[in-house]
This record gives C-alpha cells, sequence and structure tokens, in this order.
C-alpha cells in the first residue's frame, strides 16, 4: 500500500505543486521539520510540533493557531 500511495503521490501530488506558479515541490520524502514549520508560521500558526504517532509511511505534525 505504502508503494502505491508513493506512486500517486508522485504522478499527482508533487507534479500538481510543481505546476503552479512559485509551488514549492517538497517531494514525498524524507521532507525535514523546518519546511513545514515555515509554512503553518507563515500561515499564521504559532504553535507547531511533530505528533508522537509512530507510523510506518506517514509523520503526523501538531499545528495550533
Amino acid at each position: 500500500m505504502a508503494a502505491m500511495m508513493y506512486g500517486f503521490s508522485i504522478l499527482t501530488c508533487l507534479s500538481s505543486a510543481v505546476s503552479e506558479p512559485g509551488g514549492l515541490g517538497l517531494g514525498t520524502l524524507g521532507l525535514p521539520p523546518e519546511p513545514p514549520r515555515k509554512m503553518c508560521e507563515q500561515g499564521g500558526f504559532t504553535r507547531f510540533a511533530h505528533a508522537d504517532i509512530e507510523h510506518p509511511v506517514n509523520a503526523f505534525c501538531e499545528v495550533r493557531p
């Protein structure tokens, strides 16, 4: 299932992101915590933390106003 989700992400999410002017195209694997933290701060959120949830494929973050 993870391989299929990765493939969909490459074909749809990533290509859609880079098709927009200024699209970030952050990729699908190994995203360091700083880019999403900066995006959340720019969106007006003040708290960002990685949630303590073990998952083999996804990383979960907690974002609050």
